[in-house]
């Protein structure tokens, strides 16, 4: 975007000063202090890149619809935008939501980070096999973790956890086997590729109509579903829309929609959790919970100003935090990355019947 409206002759000295205050090498790597799996290096890198954004976005007229291929990997990604949100969809991952900037609050709230292998995860589950003593101390004796337990947490993830993936799950799976990844996937829609239908924009809006031609295993079986989806953004809002239809007999299925959100803390009382119909409770970013027929949730994170007032029609709603395990000098540990909310919703589907499911997340300053 830089280079391009540099040619055009807009005015993008400040967003080209920021770009290069985002260019700081502490957050792209993984270094002896934390470096890439610490949260707030990369916030702030993703600050400077949003108003790095902003500035442009300010002196040219952008198109509500952009696509450029962001990653080299030689497909597009297609950014939509309005003057307070912009997002960045894969349709080759997934359909994918890889990145959702809310401008007022300066924020990336897909910075999100995937739990993978690291080579001194294998010297942390030696260190707890080889006895030690003083008398006779091994290679792993110094070692140190601040916290017990660290190797029953090391989880790696099969897929990159961003924003908007679509599972299909055996029915009795319990939030911490999802979490865990203790179920079977029984659906090829979490990274399969999407087909870009249509695009529509407007002043202030944007909308992708995505489709795939996919399958769920039931019982060695494969069943064909179609799904449609839809994400729109509307000024402060992001929904996403889905119709779905079998081409089998009447078959039970069970739909878990997976979303993240980066926050800032999994502790802080300053980050408030609440599902008003079911509760007047308010939990922080870090609980485990699952909570029977969830229409509608908020989170309110006063450090940074904002609130995400969500409408989620599900059956039952899975929250746990993604942890990290790694390593600096300070020794072992997990590092919060964000906030898994999934969306699990049983139905039927067969031949000429369609499923249709709206989730929508609205976006305020306070």
């Amino acid at each position: 975007l830089l280079r391009k409206y540099s040619k055009e002759g807009h005015l993008v000295s400040n967003a080209r000063r920021a770009l290069f205050k985002s260019q700081c090498n502490c957050a792209y790597w993984h270094g002896v202090f934390g470096g890439l799996y610490l949260p707030h290096l990369r916030r702030a890198v993703w600050k400077n890149l949003i108003e790095a954004e902003d500035e442009i976005g300010k002196k040219a007229k952008l198109s509500p619809i952009i696509k450029i291929d962001l990653d080299a990997d030689m497909r597009e990604e297609i950014r939509l935008s309005t003057n307070k949100l912009s997002i960045w969809v894969a349709p080759h991952r997934g359909g994918v939501i890889e990145e959702i900037t809310f401008y007022p609050a300066k924020l990336n709230l897909v910075d999100t980070l995937s739990r993978r292998e690291e080579s001194y995860h294998d010297m942390l589950l030696r260190a707890e096999q080889s006895p030690t003593s003083k008398k006779h101390p091994t290679i792993y004796h110094n070692i140190s973790a601040k916290e017990k337990g660290l190797t029953q947490r090391i989880i790696y993830d099969w897929y990159i956890r961003r924003f908007a993936h679509e599972h299909f799950i055996e029915r009795n799976i319990n939030a911490s086997e999802f979490e865990k990844l203790q179920y079977n996937e029984l659906g090829d829609f979490v990274d399969g590729e999407f087909k870009l239908v249509a695009e529509r924009h407007s002043k202030n809006y944007a909308m992708l109509i995505l489709r795939r031609d996919g399958n769920i295993l039931k019982e060695s079986s494969r069943l064909p579903v179609e799904m449609i989806k839809v994400i729109e953004i509307a000024d402060n809002t992001l929904s996403i829309a889905y119709e779905m239809e079998g081409d089998c007999e009447p078959t039970k299925v069970t739909f878990a929609l997976e979303t993240h959100f980066a926050l800032h803390s999994s502790g802080s009382e300053r980050i408030k959790v609440k599902f008003p119909e079911n509760s007047p409770k308010e939990y922080t970013a870090g609980r485990h919970l699952t909570i029977p027929n969830v229409n509608e949730f908020e989170i309110k994170d006063e450090l940074y100003r904002f609130t995400i007032r969500a409408k989620t029609p599900s059956d039952r709603l899975f929250m746990f935090p993604i942890k990290t395990i790694s390593k600096s000098e300070g020794g072992f540990e997990r590092l919060y990355q964000e906030t898994a909310f999934v969306h699990v919703n049983d139905f039927v589907l067969s031949r000429g019947k369609k499923i249709n499911i709206i989730f929508e997340w609205k976006f305020e300053s306070i």
